[in-house]
Parts: structure tokens; C-alpha cells; sequence
């Protein structure tokens, strides 16, 4: 099967898991034999973008004639069996869903956030879920700010909003892949028709093998942001009977800095802030920790760090919110606290601190489930009945 795989890359500084995905699918499809083309854009582009580029790519945020003109191109070039698109931010747009649907191409798209639907693709703001732009209008975005908390640099993406609702959009691909069972349900609550949407887990081709042999640390990995919970962390790590717990830090994010400080001053000795580390390193770290700490506040996609954490036979300690609890089987492979409550995620944190028979019961459940549900062979099979279904599905127009 030929496949061509549409992407755009996040900026190599701040890497998201949808990038991880990509290259993952990417390279299972090509030890099964496939020929995969990658069309790819990298936003670590932009920095080297002269003013001309970056006016241009303002204006085509909401509708990229570039990209189309692009696409239209390569697909005079190459003959292809199917076309699977996951980010088309910033610098496709929508605009190539038209290009698709004229071509004849059946096509899918893998949504792993809810940026066609909200500008900072979390349904997230001010501390919580919000769903203003959807359900009523975009213009919210600019108004609260809601990209890069810019008024200006959120009008484009607003547009683009605004179009792909308007111009009916989300009918033209012949499936979207959703991670999980919540997101489709929001998905159909958005908007998109529940025909149109199939479940695909994220996986792992890397051979992580399980460690159970735990050193007395917990670790969280992930982007040092809001939405990712990590200030509720810090302020749980400062009850007192939180002192004798050591934690370590794995990652980066605009609040590096504000959590380095804080630490500090706090004089919170028992957290060891480790900044971006190598994979090899990070799944180390992973599966030496008693447990991870995933205290995220919007509704997550699928993360891979949970997926890693199964892998490795760590349990976790997650937020009781969206696609996480439908992830996280409560005590089976976790515990799963309050969203925001840092006095919830403290007791949860020590009840499992001190409960270690319990924490081995999870460790091996979570390896199990890790070896039922995300495998990249179990994903694979998957993934090649979506593809015969949009192929056939095209063939019927």
C-alpha cells in the first residue's frame, strides 16, 4: 500500500506526542512493507521566516493556498492509495481537506488535541475546562487571548475556527481516528458525525521491558505548562508529611523557570528538576520510579509518558478528567485524584507512597495491559482496517 502521511511538526525545543506518533506509525508501516511518503512542515521553520513569510503565514492560518498548491503538486507526481494528515497547525490549514476531497483520495485524520475546535487546542482556560469558541463563537479566542495569550496573533487562528465550523469541513475526511473513547464522545458533542469517527490508540514500537525494581523516587515527565498540572504538583509537594518523598522532574515548558524559583524558595529539597533528558534516560528514570505523578487539568489526548509508564510496569497517579480516567483503570494500574486539588493529590500521593504491596499488584497490571491493548501489532491491525474502510468506503461515491 502506498501512503502518504501529512504533518506538521512542533517546534524541536517544546516536542508533543503527536510528532512522536507520527514518526512511530511511520516507520511500523514501513517494516510491514509499505511505501510511506512523509509531507511534512516543521515550525522551527518559522524562526528563520524573513517578515514577508510571516505576514504570509498569518494570513493563510485560517486558509493556506500555499499548502494546497503544494499538495496538488506532489499529488500530480505520486499516485496514492490513501492519505492519513495528523497536525495541520499552523502551516497546512484546513485548506488542504479541499485539495484532498477534489483528488479522489480517500483520507483520514488522526485528531490528537481539539485545535480545529479551540485556538490552544485544549478546551482549557483560566484554570479549567472551557468550551466558549465552540459552542458559541470564536471570537472568544480573541477576546481572552486564547493563542500565545496574544489579542493579535489569536485573530488568524479564530478565522480559521470560524471557516471549518461554517464551511462544514470536519464531512470531508472519510474517518477521523480519535485516541480514545472520551474524545469521541466530545468530538460528537462538537460536532463531528459519530459515523465519522473510529478509535485508535497511541502505541509503543520501542522494546521497553518492565522494572520491577523500584528505588524510593516518584518522577513526572511531561511539559512544565499549566494545563499539565504542574504547579498543583508543587504545592502538594509542600505539605509537610510531603518532605520525606523525593520527586523528580523530567522535562521543560514555559514554566521552568517559575518552578525552579519556587523550589528555591520554598526550600523544596526533595525535587530534583532534571530539564529534557534523552529518551534512553527518560524510560530509565520511568521505571526505576515507584510511581509517576500525571496531574494533568485539560483532557489530554493519549499521552505516550502513560503508555511508557504501562510499559516500564510503573503505576500511576492521574487526574480523574477525561480521557485519562478512561486510560487509567482506578487501582488496577492507578490512583486517580481530584483535578486541581493539591490536597487530593498529596493524600493520593502518600496513600501510595506507603501502601507497597499495592504498588507491586499495579506494577504488573500495568505490563499487562500494556501487553493487551498497546502494542504496535495490535495497533497495526488496526490501523490497516481503518485504511480497507476509507478505500472501500471511496470506492462507493
Amino acid at each position: 500500500m502506498k501512503i502518504l502521511y501529512i504533518h506538521n511538526f512542533h517546534r524541536s525545543g517544546a516536542p508533543s506526542g503527536d510528532d512522536i506518533v507520527v514518526k512511530k506509525e511511520v516507520s511500523l508501516l514501513k517494516e510491514k512493507g509499505h511505501n510511506v511518503f512523509l509531507f511534512s512542515k516543521y515550525n522551527d521553520e518559522i524562526n528563520n521566516f524573513r517578515i514577508k513569510d510571516k505576514i504570509r503565514l498569518f494570513i493563510e492560518i485560517p486558509w493556506s493556498k500555499s499548502s494546497q498548491l503544494e499538495l496538488k503538486e506532489l499529488l500530480k507526481e505520486e499516485q496514492f492509495d490513501i492519505i492519513h494528515i495528523h497536525n495541520i497547525f499552523p502551516m497546512f490549514s484546513p485548506s488542504i481537506y479541499l485539495t484532498l476531497k477534489h483528488s479522489e483520495i480517500p483520507f483520514v485524520h488522526t485528531l490528537h488535541d481539539f485545535r480545529l475546535f479551540c485556538a490552544n487546542a485544549f478546551l482549557f482556560r483560566n484554570g479549567e475546562p472551557c468550551q466558549l469558541c465552540p459552542e458559541k463563537t470564536p471570537v472568544y479566542a480573541v477576546l481572552n487571548r486564547c493563542f500565545q495569550n496574544s489579542f493579535i496573533k489569536s485573530i488568524p487562528v479564530s478565522l480559521m475556527l470560524r471557516r471549518y465550523k461554517k464551511q462544514r469541513l470536519y464531512s470531508l475526511p472519510n474517518f477521523y481516528i480519535v485516541l480514545t473513547e472520551f474524545a469521541k464522545r466530545k468530538f460528537i458533542e462538537l460536532g463531528i458525525p459519530e459515523n465519522k469517527l473510529v478509535i485508535k490508540p497511541n502505541f509503543l514500537t520501542e522494546n521497553i521491558l518492565p522494572n520491577y525494581n523500584k528505588e524510593q523516587y516518584i518522577v513526572f515527565v511531561g511539559r512544565l505548562s499549566e494545563e499539565k498540572g504542574i504547579e498543583i504538583l508543587l504545592r502538594s509537594m509542600e505539605y509537610p508529611d510531603m518532605r520525606d518523598i523525593k520527586l523528580k522532574i523530567v522535562g521543560s515548558g514555559p514554566l521552568m523557570k517559575y518552578f525552579n524559583d519556587k523550589v528555591k524558595e520554598k526550600d523544596l529539597f526533595n525535587i530534583e528538576v532534571l530539564g529534557l533528558r534523552p529518551y534512553e534516560d527518560t524510560i530509565k528514570l520511568m521505571g526505576k520510579a515507584a510511581f509517576l505523578i500525571f496531574p494533568s487539568l485539560w483532557y489530554e489526548g493519549f499521552p505516550m509518558t502513560i503508555l511508557e509508564s504501562l510499559a516500564c510496569a510503573t503505576p500511576i497517579i492521574g487526574s480523574d478528567i477525561g480521557a485519562i480516567k478512561y486510560i487509567l483503570e482506578n487501582q488496577r494500574i492507578s490512583v486517580l485524584s481530584k483535578p486541581g486539588d493539591q490536597k487530593d493529590l498529596a493524600k493520593k500521593i502518600l496513600w501510595l507512597w506507603n501502601h507497597s504491596e499495592e504498588r507491586e499488584r499495579m506494577a504488573r497490571n500495568a505490563r499487562k495491559v500494556f501487553e493487551e491493548k498497546y502494542t504496535a501489532q495490535r495497533n497495526y491491525e488496526i490501523l490497516m482496517d481503518i485504511y480497507r474502510k476509507a478505500i472501500e468506503m471511496n470506492k462507493s461515491y
